[in-house]
C-alpha cells in the first residue's frame, strides 16, 4: 500500500448565481413570457393600426390603356380635352387612342362619430389589461378578462387565444 494520494482532477470553476441573476435568467428563458411579450407587441401594433385612422391617407396609382373601342376612345379623348368638332366625323372609328392616367388622391377622416377614438381607447385598454391578466394568472390568481366589444376581439388578439363563443352568442341565446 502506498501512502501517496492521487491528485484530484481539476474541476472547472462554477459560477454561482445571485438571486437577482437567477431571476433575470429565468425571465430570459421563460417561453411563456416570450409569448406574452409577443402578444403585447401585437396589441401595441393594433393600437397603432387603429390610431392610423386619425392620419391623412395618400394613395397614388398609374393607369395606361390603349384601345380602338369607340366608346372608350371617345371618353379618353374628352377626358384629355382633345375633343373638337372635327372629331365627330370619325366618332365610331377613332383609331387607337392611348390613355396614360397618373392619379394622386389624398383623403382625411373629418369625423366618424368618435368611432376612431373609441377603437383606439379599446385597443389601449387591452394592451394594458392583457399583460396584467397574464401576470396575475402566473402568480396563481384566478383571472377573468372580459372584452365586451362585439367586433374587434382585442383581448383574444392580445392573449393569442380564440374563444368558441363571444358576447353576441350569449346575448342572442345561442350559448347559455
Amino acid at each position: 500500500e502506498s501512502n501517496t494520494k492521487e491528485p484530484r482532477p481539476k474541476t472547472e470553476m462554477v459560477h454561482r448565481l445571485t438571486l437577482s441573476e437567477a431571476i433575470d435568467l429565468a425571465f430570459q428563458q421563460n417561453p411563456d413570457l416570450a409569448a406574452a411579450e409577443a402578444r403585447i407587441g401585437e396589441a401595441e401594433s393594433k393600437v397603432a393600426e387603429v390610431a392610423s385612422g386619425f392620419y391623412p391617407k395618400l394613395t397614388a396609382r398609374v393607369g395606361y390603356d390603349y384601345t380602338d373601342n369607340p366608346s372608350l376612345a371617345f371618353s379618353y379623348i374628352v377626358a384629355q380635352r382633345r375633343f373638337n368638332s372635327g372629331d365627330l366625323a370619325r366618332i365610331n372609328a377613332p383609331g387607337f387612342v392611348s390613355n396614360f392616367r397618373p392619379e394622386v388622391i389624398g383623403t382625411i377622416n373629418l369625423y366618424r362619430g368618435g368611432q376612431d377614438d373609441y377603437l383606439k381607447q379599446a385597443a389601449e385598454l387591452v394592451r394594458e389589461g392583457a399583460p396584467l391578466a397574464v401576470a396575475l394568472s402566473q402568480m396563481g390568481q384566478r383571472v377573468m378578462l372580459f372584452d365586451a366589444d362585439l367586433g374587434l376581439a382585442n383581448a383574444q388578439i392580445a392573449l393569442g387565444a380564440r374563444a368558441e363563443y363571444n358576447l353576441s352568442h350569449f346575448l342572442s341565446g345561442q350559448n347559455r
